[in-house]
């Protein structure tokens, strides 16, 4: 990719430095074979994708594979490109989370990029960075720890009474939240069997329990599972994959086309999986965005079993951040967002005080619900 630019000038920087135009003739960039087949698989898979998945989630995957692409190229540049090229996978790592937030802010760091990089292609003064301030910002801001937050720990809380059950599970729900990016350390095996044990005890319509699931582990599978599923950020430790066996559905009576109560099984499932992991100081991510006849070849499926949902486990690469201090023991519950629930008819809000006039007033004294 260098070539004699980076023999000339091997220290210049990439702002306001003149840089040679790139052209057909200058050497080859070698990117190494399997970071191309997964970006090749990523780009396509992500295609398929936006077909169905919400309008912003197409140009997150675009950004995504501009910001793999030149992770894979950083290595194998020198002086300049180099330069340039860390700049820039900074710029995109810093912003590419903004397609959610908000739409003219990340329609301003999409511009920059486009400016940074066309200004390279031409071979002028590169700007110096993106105008990325307002989407990093926003999702720094979004992912910022508040001190004094979650579940206490032993430490913690020695000497002091233990905290109800109820205040446990609920705390453990409340301060639950996605990881998306994990460290290298292993799933304890026990801990993994734990998650699992509460996958097992979620609701099933009819206890007519159909999901398998299947548990990945091995790194290198994952890693081309990885490549089929633009929905997983990062590489972690474990991938449980929620299945539906076919096989067992027909057996069950279940019509698969028509039933829909089958995923809300799958949810259901999931949910106690992730609320466990939260419990057990992992974090946990569902992922859906993934091509299903990618991930049967990569999983070496059967033809009755489809892969439904990924549930990503590991360790969180940077602490779990938490929206809202944690629950004081004995606190009410706190109000509801409007809109949230309604009560008794659609559009009605919550009585004030629980106390509903009109609702009691249709009730007669001895309690007892009169008939329709």
């Amino acid at each position: 990719m260098q070539g004699q630019r980076g023999a000339q000038d091997s220290t210049a920087g990439s702002g306001g430095t003149d840089a040679e135009p790139l052209e057909r003739g200058d050497e080859p960039l070698v990117v190494a074979e399997p970071d191309a087949f997964a970006l090749l698989a990523h780009l396509v898979t992500s295609a398929e994708l936006c077909l169905t998945e919400p309008w912003d989630y197409g140009t997150f995957r675009l950004v995504d594979a501009a910001s793999r692409l030149a992770a894979s190229m950083l290595p194998c540049s020198s002086g300049q490109d180099r330069e340039f090229l860390a700049s820039f996978l900074a710029d995109l790592e810093a912003g590419k989370g903004g397609s959610t937030l908000d739409r003219e802010q990340y329609l301003e760091f999409l511009r920059g990029l486009s400016r940074r990089i066309a200004e390279r292609l031409a071979g002028r003064p590169v700007s110096a960075e993106v105008s990325r301030g307002a989407p990093a910002a926003a999702l720094a801001a979004a992912q910022a720890p508040a001190p004094g937050i979650g579940i206490p720990t032993a430490a913690e809380t020695l000497g002091q009474p233990p905290p109800a059950p109820a205040e446990v599970v609920l705390e453990t729900i409340r301060s639950r939240r996605v990881t998306r990016e994990f460290d290298s350390r292993q799933v304890a095996y026990e801990a993994l069997r734990l998650v699992l044990e509460a996958g097992r005890w979620a609701t099933s319509g009819g206890g007519r329990r159909v999901h398998p699931l299947l548990i990945v582990r091995d790194p290198v599978t994952i890693a081309r599972l990885r490549a089929v599923t633009p929905g997983m950020f990062s590489s972690p430790p474990v991938v449980v994959v929620v299945c539906t066996d076919a096989g067992q559905a027909a057996a069950a009576l279940i019509q698969l086309e028509h039933d829909a109560t089958t995923m809300i099984d799958v949810g259901t499932l999931t949910m106690n999986m992730l609320v466990a992991a939260q419990a057990l100081g992992l974090g946990a991510c569902p992922v859906t965005s993934f091509s299903h006849a990618a991930a049967r070849v990569v999983l070496d499926l059967p033809a009755a079993i489809e892969p439904e949902l990924f549930v990503l486990l590991g360790h969180p690469a940077a602490p779990i951040r938490r929206a809202r201090p944690a629950r004081a023991a004995g606190r009410a519950a706190a109000a509801l967002p409007a809109g949230f629930a309604w009560w008794e008819r659609v559009g009605r809000a919550e009585p004030e005080g629980g106390q509903d006039a009109e609702f009691a007033a249709a009730i007669p004294l001895d309690g007892e619900i009169p008939p329709v």
